[in-house]
């Protein structure tokens, strides 16, 4: 398994209306569905559509972004843990984005979509989460819907801005992004905006990890 060495800077994240997220990232190439290792997907700007039961995310050095695109199948989870397929596709993962250096790059991530009802969506979701966390990947977490909606994701290395699209009910408001979302945690090095507003960590606590 590889570990990152990692330096903490901070990464913007925009909630947005699927409409809005479509219209913004039209152009953007897409890591697609049912997307693994095999088919990685890196580049400095990338987008992953419309997950339900599936799980979107990525892991990003500032300069690149990796993303992914998995359904909660026989494929990428076993009912206990997540296959030795989706532990490949972490360390290629790592490896791509550390290619021009010794020492691991500054690495941020972001893990979304997933239901809260379906039988292995919620711990397929829970396991993704785990290898974030075995790699010391600092990360924020939007996952778990309660709507029947979906999740789709975009990242840009220019502005380093991860934008989190919902198809569903309207998330204006913190309020509402915590009953459309079950499972929401946002990293201390990132910053949450809702609406056009930036969330305040001290108003909100309970949405951000400690330091």
């Amino acid at each position: 398994m590889i570990i990152n060495n990692h330096v903490f800077f901070t990464s913007r994240i925009e909630l947005k209306s699927q409409a809005k997220f479509d219209e913004e990232t039209k152009n953007v190439s897409e890591a697609g569905f049912d997307w693994s290792y095999r088919t990685k997907r890196t580049a400095k700007e990338l987008r992953a559509l419309h997950a339900g039961v599936c799980c979107v995310g990525g892991v990003q050095n500032g300069e690149e972004v990796s993303m992914f695109h998995l359904i909660s199948d026989s494929r990428h989870y076993n009912g206990n843990s997540i296959t030795p397929a989706v532990t490949n596709m972490f360390d290629e993962i790592i490896q791509e984005l550390n290619k021009e250096e010794k020492n691991n790059k500054k690495l941020n991530g972001l893990i979304a979509g997933a239901d809260d009802f379906s039988p292995w969506s919620p711990p397929f979701f829970n396991s993704l989460k785990k290898e974030y966390a075995k790699r010391e990947i600092p990360h924020s977490v939007i996952g778990k819907q309660t709507d029947n909606g979906s999740t789709s994701i975009h990242y840009s290395a220019v502005n380093k801005t991860w934008k989190v699209g919902h198809w569903g009910d309207k998330i204006l408001t913190v309020d509402d992004l915590k009953r459309v979302y079950k499972d929401i945690t946002i990293s201390p090095n990132d910053e949450l905006w809702i609406n056009g507003e930036k969330v305040d960590k001290l108003k909100h606590p309970e949405l951000f990890a400690k330091n």
